[in-house]
C-alpha cells in the first residue's frame, strides 16, 4: 500500500523552493538530527527535548541574536 501511493505522489505536479540556512540559524533541526543520530529506534516526543527547550521557546516568542560570520 505505501509504495503504491509512493508512486503516485511522483506523479503529482510539484514545485520546490529551497533556501539555504546555516546550522546556526535553525539550532533546533540540527540539534534533533544530532540526537537522532545518536538513538537507536523510532522516537516521538510528547514534550520538547530539555536540550533545545530554551532556543525553542525564544524562538516561539520571536527573540532573535545576531552573530559573526567571518568571509
Amino acid at each position: 500500500r505505501w509504495v503504491q501511493r509512493i508512486c503516485q505522489m511522483f506523479d503529482l505536479d510539484w514545485e520546490v523552493n529551497m533556501k539555504h540556512v546555516c546550522r546556526e540559524e535553525n539550532y533546533c533541526a540540527d540539534r534533533l538530527a544530532n540526537m537522532a543520530f545518536n538513538l537507536q529506534g523510532e522516537f516521538s516526543f510528547l514534550m520538547c527535548p530539555y536540550a533545545i527547550k530554551d532556543k525553542f521557546d525564544a524562538y516561539v516568542i520571536g527573540v532573535t541574536t545576531t552573530q559573526l560570520v567571518s568571509m
